[in-house]
């Protein structure tokens, strides 16, 4: 019995060395495989379950603003707007700060700014002003797009913002005496 036994375990030893040399497959190597984020890793195969990490710094312009689905460069409004930008960068603090301008139809410009804090899923704007905070949930973030949603005085406001450059062009705009509030949107009659 102990020479079958002998015998048998080299075969089985030998089987099982060549099958795991037949197995030329890799494991995959997980991580984040969009080379803008700040987390990407370029020895990545796989980004199953994985999450990346966008700096959403720099300069948008404001694509799409709603308020309760109805766009505000929409002519259903008395004074839509035309045009619109955000600005997110970072003072010699390390405090994140922001800036933002609105043009209305009838030339009214409306600048602000602020400081911010954020995580993940959401962004808290804080008006220099003095104003109540503002939080904000973002839906989606990538190299080119930061797009989020916020309720405001009961209304759902949504907005895409386009990355237009890392230059921070709104941040040094002088603020206005005029708040942006999307309350102040009045549908024609």
């Amino acid at each position: 019995m102990k020479k079958i036994f002998l015998f048998v375990s080299p075969l089985i030893f030998l089987v099982a060395c060549s099958s795991d040399s037949k197995n030329t497959t890799s494991p995959d190597i997980l991580g984040c495989m969009d080379d803008c984020a700040t987390n990407y890793n370029p020895d990545a195969t796989s980004d199953a379950g994985q999450v990346c990490l966008y700096s959403f710094l720099g300069t948008y312009t404001v694509a799409e603003f709603k308020a309760d689905g109805v766009s505000l460069f929409s002519n259903v409004w008395e004074n839509p707007l035309v045009d619109a930008a955000f600005a997110f960068g970072v003072a010699n603090n390390g405090v994140g700060v922001y800036g933002y301008s609105f043009i209305y139809t009838d030339g009214l410009e409306v600048a602000g700014n602020g400081t911010f804090v954020n995580n993940e899923t959401q962004l808290i704007f804080y008006p220099s002003d003095g104003s109540a905070a503002e939080l904000w949930t973002t839906t989606k973030i990538n190299c080119l797009e930061f797009d989020g949603n916020s309720m405001s005085d009961g209304i759902f406001v949504e907005i895409e913002l386009d990355y237009y450059s890392d230059k921070l062009d709104n941040l040094e705009k002088t603020p206005t005496n005029s708040k942006f509030d999307v309350t102040q949107f009045k549908r024609k009659k």
